[in-house]
């Protein structure tokens, strides 16, 4: 009995550590889903933190995954052949890596138009959030909040880092921004 249960107690340890998701990403082209912000001397090191700093790699930019592997995602941009690499934090995320994956890559180009008001493609466009977006335009144009103080997106409030030590707070009343500071 001790040898049936330890095989099973170490076939479960195994399976549990696994090193990369169950889909298989590599060589597959998808589309940026949300805008990505990225420091541009160091495009290998995206955190999932979601630092607001630097520049911005659009949403619908197509890339082509190179590796998805433990908590790494590596992609290149299919335009300009750029090379990045998201480091995936579970406790900034708050959820697994292939859920992530979906929140930041799509295999069909997403739309704006008929989705979002103008006003929402213009801040979308520009990496802004502002008064009267809905939570999926602030998604698209932020990003997700990181989940460690953003435990659920129903909050009414986002907390979003823009560097190491300084924050936005979104505030939201009946599904639409109010508030940014």
């Amino acid at each position: 009995m001790k040898r049936i249960a330890g095989a099973l107690l170490l076939a479960v340890a195994v399976s549990s550590c696994r090193t990369a998701p169950k889909i298989p990403y590599k060589g597959r082209t998808f589309y940026t889903r949300v805008n990505i912000w990225y420091n541009p001397l160091r495009k290998e090191e995206i955190l999932s933190t979601n630092y607001h700093s630097g520049e911005i790699l659009p949403v619908g930019t197509a890339v082509r995954v190179t590796s998805v592997s433990g908590s790494t995602i590596r992609f290149k941009t299919l335009e300009s052949n750029e090379e990045f690499r998201l480091h995936y934090i579970k406790v900034y995320v708050g959820v697994p890596i292939e859920k992530y994956f979906e929140r930041m890559f799509s295999d069909r180009k997403p739309t704006m138009v008929g989705r979002f008001n103008e006003k929402e493609r213009k801040a979308i466009t520009l990496g802004e959030v502002e008064s009267g977006m809905t939570r999926d335009a602030v998604i698209m144009s932020w990003g997700y909040p990181p989940a460690h103080h953003t435990s659920s997106l129903k909050n009414n409030h986002w907390k979003y880092w823009m560097g190491r030590t300084s924050t936005m707070t979104v505030k939201f009343y009946n599904d639409e921004v109010v508030s940014v500071k």
